[in-house]
């Protein structure tokens, strides 16, 4: 009995104390959780085309992220959040780099946010601008965030307006004596980070026209945050047919490309080895433009999903390194298509950039050269076989029968021949006179 009572007393005191540090630790969770009061004036940044290196002021704690503390700032010794700066140009690249190797800013934080002074000279999260998440570093999948070959991170983002307001994040948790990272800034006039990710949802660019040859031709094209969800129950992300899903962030979709012939083969590689474009997103789709000039899905045309990495479908082939190859072959003139690729920066396909598109002109003559060709085959043939019958017949119909002599008994063959020769040389010409007129 004595042995029972102890063992009780034991456990309780157990679930007492943990009760009690469970109970420190919410409080301390949520001490550690503040508003954001800052009514400082902003660090004003006019960035060169040369770029200039700037020293930022760097405070413990991160901007949350969560619907409890978004905007707020969470402390932590070895998190790190920037003062407010101003940046003058769009078009301004910002790059930092993260040295905690392994221990970067998570979803929790923002590696990036927008801000904006209220009414009374405070600043304020602006949920309308751009805000990014950490990822610990993993991957490209918040479209700002890179991971080095060293383990370093990289964050670069472009401003899509003038005097964009920020707050950048950084960690070292893995590396606490490593100096906080000094910013660079360079003019670039490059499309901004946040235009480039919407410009999807309501595109009015020119397509890339294409030409192709039948040696082929290889093209640079313009890749775009986000898929094409097929609508179906294979895209996780719910979306409905056409919608442009970005939560998958190294997935892309091209520009709208037009090629001109039909016959044309396109072929575009997904160089990554993990993480494909799945039978949620279309690997490629068809497009036309509408009469205000945004390009709209055109439903009536070739849109074909992807089959992920392993399966082969009716444009994609599997590789055995683990890349996937996507052919298709136009079916009319002036064809209007974008196509899709995963691009994860995983081990495999590190530093790879995504490859040129080809395009050959396939099909072994063009509708013009076929029309010709056709018209002087049926022209020759013809000529040909009019002339031959038309011979025949004379030959048959008109050819005189030859005589013979009644004294001699022979034939006048000679003569006859002669006669013969001449008259159908000359009805020969006379009908290929008549068939030329």
């Amino acid at each position: 009995m004595k042995l029972t009572s102890r063992i009780i007393s034991l456990i309780m005191a157990f679930i007492l104390t943990s009760v009690v540090s469970m109970s420190l630790i919410v409080m301390t969770a949520s001490a550690a959780t503040v508003d954001f009061v800052d009514n400082s004036e902003a660090q004003k940044i006019t960035a060169t085309e040369e770029g200039i290196a700037v020293e930022l002021t760097w405070s413990s704690g991160y901007i949350g992220t969560s619907s409890s503390n978004r905007y707020k700032l969470v402390e932590y010794a070895t998190i790190f959040h920037s003062n407010v700066i101003c940046v003058e140009k769009a078009g301004t690249e910002i790059s930092w780099t993260d040295t905690g190797k392994n221990h970067f800013l998570s979803s929790g934080g923002y590696s990036l946010s927008s801000w904006v002074k209220d009414a009374n000279g405070y600043w304020q999260g602006d949920a309308s601008g751009a805000n990014f998440k950490g990822n610990e570093g993993a991957e490209n999948t918040n479209n700002i965030e890179y991971l080095n070959a060293d383990g370093t991170v990289t964050y670069k983002y472009v401003t899509s307006k003038d005097n964009e307001c920020l707050i950048l994040g950084v960690s070292n948790k893995n590396d606490k004596d490593a100096a906080l990272p000094i910013v660079n800034f360079k003019l670039t006039g490059e499309r901004g980070t946040l235009d480039t990710m919407n410009i999807l949802m309501n595109d009015t660019r020119d397509a890339l026209m294409v030409s192709a040859t039948k040696e082929g031709i290889e093209l640079d094209v313009e890749w775009n945050w986000g898929y094409f969800s097929t609508g179906t129950a294979d895209d996780k992300s719910g979306s409905e047919k056409f919608a442009v899903v970005q939560k998958y962030a190294a997935i892309f979709s091209s520009q709208v490309i037009c090629v001109e012939k039909a016959g044309t083969e396109i072929v575009w590689v997904d160089n990554t080895t993990s993480h494909y474009l799945t039978a949620g997103g279309f690997a490629l789709s068809s497009w036309t433009k509408n009469a205000d000039g945004v390009w709209v899905p055109n439903e009536n045309g070739a849109n074909i999903a992807a089959a992920g990495g392993s399966e082969a479908n009716e444009i994609q082939t599997p590789q055995e390194n683990g890349y996937v190859v996507y052919r298709y072959v136009t079916t009319e003139d002036n064809e209007c298509i974008r196509l899709a690729l995963s691009q994860r920066l995983d081990d495999d396909s590190f530093g790879k950039s995504i490859p040129k598109v080809s395009f050959k002109l396939i099909a072994e003559e063009t509708t013009e050269e076929i029309t010709e060709e056709i018209t002087e085959e049926i022209t020759e043939v013809t000529t040909e076989e009019i002339t031959e019958v038309t011979t025949e017949e004379i030959t048959e119909e008109t050819a005189p029968v030859v005589p013979e002599n009644p004294e001699t008994g022979d034939t006048y063959a000679a003569a006859i021949a002669i006669t013969a020769f001449v008259s159908l040389f000359g009805s020969a010409l006379i009908v290929s006179k008549k068939f030329r007129a």
